[in-house]
């Protein structure tokens, strides 16, 4: 693929701006005592690269008629290098961000500290997805085609698996699964979104379907409607700001028809040879206070303006221009640069992801000295900023060991102490068995999956449902004692505080 041309140069170039360039800032030591040596590892090792690394962002003020600040090099230029370290320093940032990393969920607050994950059996046959998290610190996300919803210590509180949205249609050559689970301020209702690709005579159309179910358990489409469109963000538990074909629309639940809120040509330049002209408006997200407005033009900038009027209730006018855009310098690497903006707290802090990193600017909206941009998390993707302290509750303790010589009463399951209620795991795929079943072949655990996460499992083949001695590994020999016989395997998982729980794959008859 052919170098990427630099958007930066084109768009300076076009709007008639200077330079304004803000340094990356390296993170403080963000290793925890819930992190592991690898992970520390890890964070000291991008600390080098970045110390090492002369890449730049660069921020621009709203559109070539737009009134704002202008920086200049030189002397203005170190002196906004000062005052860009200072506020990086005191800056006090509330909330905390969900994201994924290494197909898993993890946590961390807006200062860099506090890096937190919060599940572990995430694998890149089978990853977490789009995560997002209530002002309560309940977080919901996408895995397989599922919404789960857990706490920040990876406790699961329920297991949604939506039906398609689409019906079926000549022409259709892919649908998504269920994607972008987005759970409202208060953690009462989440908005999921799937895309389908259909051939039309040759020509090739994207459509893209969203809606929406109670929290606590799946509501059918009719009962808030499917409505046209993706990337939802919550206004209230009613209505929803979302992107439909690069159009900023307002949706009321159980309403057949959004309303337009802005077009693309409504806070951008339409002029010929603007270079984001034909650029969308895509993932839109407003304040809590109401204030501004952040979203992607196109995957190639971030941009926030000022909102006027509650487009909780009405239909405000658009935004005004931009405040600001922020751009990559990155001009080698090919494909989409930005994802996932999302508003903080304070309503003018933006975190991000950039080229599979997690970003967060801060007083993005002045453009100024006062802003700043910061690494966050080396890959770190789909964050989402949340007015939710990081604070995962302490999972419960495992029961006392039992005195020498005395038995304990088995539990629900035959885990747990005696009499204590236990949590339940959730299954969230069954144990199988891989390969053939013939006299001296290997047959292969394929491992199932459970939430939360458990401590350890059990493994167990069985012959005809009965226990082979000595057969507890994930791989299982056949010999000639199975021949005839149905070989299955069980497969239980144990945690403090869970009751056992034991799923069975299917039996094959051995030949």
């Amino acid at each position: 693929m052919p170098a990427r041309p630099s958007r930066v140069a084109a768009l300076l170039a076009a709007l008639a701006l200077p330079l304004f360039a803000l340094p990356v800032t390296t993170l403080p030591g963000v290793a925890t005592a819930a992190e592991s040596p690898q992970q520390a590892d890890d964070l000291q090792h991008t600390q080098k690269a970045q110390k090492a690394q002369k890449a730049r962002h660069t921020l621009h003020p709203g559109s070539p008629a737009a009134p704002g600040r202008r920086v200049t090099q030189g002397a203005t230029q170190r002196a906004t290098q000062r005052a860009t370290q200072r506020t990086i320093q005191s800056a006090a940032l509330d909330g905390s961000i969900v994201f994924i990393r290494n197909a898993n969920v993890w946590l961390i607050r807006p200062d860099g500290t506090g890096l937190h994950q919060v599940t572990s059996d995430g694998t890149a046959d089978s990853p977490y997805e789009d995560p997002t998290m209530s002002d309560t610190g309940v977080i919901a996300v996408a895995r397989g085609g599922q919404i789960i919803r857990m706490l920040q210590n990876g406790v699961v509180l329920g297991v949604l698996a939506p039906p398609s949205l689409f019906l079926p249609s000549p022409g259709t050559l892919l649908i998504t699964p269920i994607h972008e689970p987005v759970i409202s301020p208060d953690g009462s209702r989440i908005a999921y979104s799937q895309l389908r690709s259909k051939d039309y005579s040759g020509r090739i159309r994207i459509e893209e379907l969203t809606s929406f179910t109670d929290a606590t358990g799946l509501s059918p489409t009719t009962t808030y409607g499917i409505v046209s469109g993706r990337e939802p963000a919550w206004l209230s538990p009613t209505r929803v700001v979302l992107s439909s074909s690069g159009i900023a629309d307002l949706q009321d639940l159980g309403h057949d028809e959004a309303t337009t809120w802005f077009y693309q040509d409504q806070v951008i330049s339409d002029e010929d040879g603007y270079p984001l002209q034909w650029h969308g408006i895509n993932h839109p997200e407003v304040s809590a206070d109401l204030s501004r407005v952040t979203y992607l033009v196109g995957d190639d900038f971030v941009g926030i303006g000022s909102v006027t009027g509650d487009p909780r209730t009405s239909i405000p006018a658009p935004p005004t221009t931009p405040a600001c855009f922020l751009a990559s310098d990155d001009t080698t690497t090919p494909g989409p640069v930005f994802d996932s903006p999302s508003l903080g707290p304070d309503g003018r802090s933006v975190a991000y992801e950039e080229l599979g990193d997690l970003w967060v600017v801060t007083s993005f909206d002045s453009c100024d000295a006062a802003t700043s941009i910061r690494l966050l998390v080396p890959g770190g993707t789909n964050p989402d900023w949340s007015a939710a302290p990081l604070a995962p509750p302490a999972l419960p303790a495992p029961p006392p060991a039992p005195r020498p010589g005395s038995k304990p009463a088995p539990g629900p399951g035959g885990g747990g102490a005696p009499g204590a209620e236990q949590d339940r795991f959730e299954v969230l795929a069954k144990a199988a068995v891989q390969g053939s079943a013939r006299v001296g072949r290997t047959l292969t655990l394929r491992p199932a999956r459970f939430a939360p996460s458990p401590q350890r499992t059990r493994i167990q083949w069985l012959r005809n449902g009965a226990a082979i001695k000595r057969a507890t590994k994930p791989r299982y020999r056949l010999t000639a004692a199975d021949r005839g016989r149905r070989i299955s395997v069980r497969v239980t998982a144990i945690r403090a505080g869970y009751s056992n729980r034991s799923v069975t794959s299917a039996a094959l008859r051995v030949r």
